[in-house]
């Protein structure tokens, strides 16, 4: 599937997605109850990026626990990123997050970020709608992926079904 499709298609989900996925929901709070754990360590004022952020759900998970947080919401649907954004205003921590439409390679150079997440109910619901079209990252590339960006060896954290969860630290330097 083309980007300008994939784009569409999350913009016409997007005033829906979080119902779409509600069955789900118990899969998402566990990811994010282990996230929450896992980053506990990280400093107190901590700069997350949240890649295909889709609809906000983890932001609002982590800003909750983390009041002190800053957030990099990353995602190509226009529909999506304004769910996100209200999300965000309507649970009062917008003044947290940044929102970027687009993709990660577009991304705005910026401080290092402490931590990152790529949002796995965003690889499910491609791999259910799109099995034709998009292929699945293998979990040893997506992986590799995480180190190449200056990120420490992940560590797979969580894995139900097709959903994974990695831990990782941003390297010195």
């Amino acid at each position: 599937m083309e980007p300008a499709q994939l784009e569409a298609t999350f913009d016409q989900q997007s005033a829906n997605y979080d119902q779409q996925w509600a069955k789900l929901a118990a899969f998402r709070e566990g990811i994010h109850l282990l996230m929450g754990s896992l980053f506990a360590r990280l400093p107190e004022r901590a700069r997350m990026l949240c890649v295909g952020a889709g609809t906000g759900a983890e932001i609002q998970a982590l800003a909750s626990r983390f009041p002190a947080w800053t957030f990099t919401a990353v995602g190509p649907s226009a529909g999506m990123v304004a769910v996100a954004q209200k999300r965000a205003r309507d649970n009062g921590y917008a003044d947290r997050c940044t929102f970027h439409t687009g993709y990660l390679e577009t991304l705005p150079s910026s401080a290092p970020f402490d931590c990152a997440s790529v949002s796995p109910e965003r690889v499910l619901q491609m791999q259910e709608a799109y099995a034709k079209d998009v292929a699945i990252i293998a979990p040893k590339k997506v992986a590799a992926m995480i180190a190449a960006a200056g990120f420490g060896m992940p560590v797979q954290f969580y894995q139900a079904g097709l959903i994974h969860a990695w831990y990782t630290h941003r390297l010195p330097g």
